[in-house]
């Protein structure tokens, strides 16, 4: 292959761990082994690149010889659809055959292994993931991945339907890389054909499509793809609630100024006030810890607002915890910018930074403060507790140890 351009030699290209990889594979008279897909397509855009994937001739069996044979690390968990695992350095390198497709059905694909570059890259989804690099920068572009990147043009590969009819999560992926890169206008071939295909993404499982969506709901812009879920209806059932984009705007644009993106977060104001979060949780098939939190999330605390008297702000954040707190003043911040006043941007900053000027105290009383009183286990221990503990908060958190064990003493003897 003859290289489209040369980029300047990026560190994980030069990587010993990299070039070591790319030296075991390597062969005398043929490309044999080249950086394919995200890393290559990110380190043109500049970004950073995370994952970094090769493409080889070799099959799994011959990759899996040459690493023996080098003592380098390795797993075989994805070898059955071509890909092993190589460790070398602090990187794991997912070091797939070049394949073409002989049967999809949407989900999943039955593959073939090949030696040909040109057909491994019509197999991919979009002309800016079929961008292949070598060890010294050359990138070789066998289908116009490089005039889409520069013109921030998602366009899949051949027909959208056909690519699509492959593998129906490309829709998500189609929506997922035009909100990383900020488009504010879609390829209009591939649109169509999302449309038009969009019932099989019931067909997909709750953990793909929750990666997908996980991704673009932390991407740059991912309101503008959410608006256009909306308009044409593309989400499954159990994700209509999905809907409130002017809530997801709101929220985004706070975000984007005073903290780092929540995936739960993002998706409690996507679902707007009304919604039940159990579909939503059941499709995406969220851990219990984000199923808890988009259920404790959907109960906004609307008393969370600036004009919270200052004792009620600190027994809320008593109770809530720091990272609860923020999540409900962020969501209510979201509601007041996009239903009321628009300016009291500092008095919100305060509030949300209220973990921060006034660290939340620590009760100093435990379970174990109890049992040398006589008091038996069970539920007594948790009410004589509580009672000793609203006594504390009610006081404004001052009470020290000491004290609590004398409150705790005349509850027990009351």
């Amino acid at each position: 292959m003859t290289p489209a351009t040369t980029i300047a030699l990026q560190s994980w290209m030069s990587d010993p761990g990299a070039q070591e990889i790319l030296a075991v594979l390597a062969m005398a008279d043929t490309p044999a082994a080249l950086f394919v897909g995200g890393c290559v397509r990110d380190a043109l855009l500049g970004r950073e690149v995370t994952d970094v994937d090769i493409a080889t001739i070799h099959a799994p069996e011959e990759v899996v010889r040459r690493l023996d044979a080098a003592g380098i690390g390795y797993h075989t968990i994805g070898a059955d659809h071509g890909t092993v695992g190589a460790h070398a350095g602090e990187r794991t390198y997912e070091i797939t055959t070049l394949r073409v497709d002989v049967e999809t059905d949407g989900r999943h694909a039955t593959v073939a292994y090949t030696d040909d570059w040109a057909l491994d890259a019509a197999r991919r989804d979009f002309t800016m993931n079929a961008l292949y690099a070598d060890g010294a920068g050359n990138i070789h572009d066998p289908l116009g991945g490089m005039d889409d990147l520069t013109a921030r043009l998602v366009r899949f590969i051949g027909d959208p339907h056909d690519r699509i009819r492959e593998d129906a999560l490309r829709i998500l992926r189609f929506f997922r890389f035009n909100a990383q890169l900020d488009n504010t206008e879609l390829d209009e071939a591939g649109l169509a054909a999302c449309i038009s295909h969009a019932p099989m993404l019931a067909g997909l499982s709750g953990e793909r499509v929750r990666d997908e969506l996980r991704k673009l709901l932390l991407s740059q812009s991912p309101a503008r793809v959410f608006a256009v879920f909306a308009t044409h209806d593309l989400l499954d059932d159990a994700l209509s609630s999905l809907h409130d984009v002017a809530g997801l705007v709101a929220l985004t644009r706070i975000e984007d100024q005073h903290t780092a993106p929540d995936f739960v977060r993002r998706l409690c104001a996507l679902m707007g006030d009304a919604s039940d979060p159990q579909p939503v949780a059941t499709r995406l098939r969220l851990s219990r810890a984000e199923t808890q939190k988009l259920e404790f999330l959907g109960q906004r605390r609307r008393d969370l607002e600036p004009a919270m008297p200052a004792e009620l702000q600190r027994r809320q954040l008593f109770r809530l915890g720091p990272e609860a707190w923020r999540d409900q003043v962020l969501l209510n911040w979201a509601a007041d910018t996009r239903h009321a006043d628009a300016n009291r941007t500092g008095a919100w900053v305060a509030l949300l930074s209220l973990p921060e000027t006034w660290p939340v105290p620590v009760f100093p009383l435990r379970g174990s403060d109890v049992l040398p009183l006589g008091v038996a286990p069970g539920p007594e221990i948790s009410r004589l507790l509580t009672a000793v503990e609203n006594w504390w908060i009610d006081g404004g958190f001052v009470a020290d140890r000491k004290a609590c064990l004398a409150a705790l003493t005349q509850q027990v003897q009351a």
